[in-house]
């Protein structure tokens, strides 16, 4: 006799992870708080979880709006 370990059915509908939306206003909010508190060490986690996205999304949305990718951009910054 054969037990089935899973449900044999499935309804289709894909079911992701409860979790904070990511911002509408893309990155603009963590660059200005970055910005604020450049005196921490932010890491990509940090910045991240300040505009409530995954570090992947969180660098691909930045590149995209800003046109470089967040190392050189926190440099700029650091330096002015």
């Amino acid at each position: 006799m054969r037990c089935a370990a899973v449900a044999r059915w499935r309804s289709g509908a894909v079911h992701r992870a409860a979790g904070p939306e990511p911002s509408e206003s893309g990155t603009a909010p963590t660059r200005d708080w970055a910005t604020a508190n450049l005196h921490l060490p932010l890491t990509l986690v940090d910045l991240a979880g300040h505009a409530r996205m995954s570090g992947r999304t969180f660098a691909r949305r930045f590149r995209d709006e800003v046109g470089i990718s967040r190392s050189p951009e926190i440099v700029a910054l650091t330096n002015r």
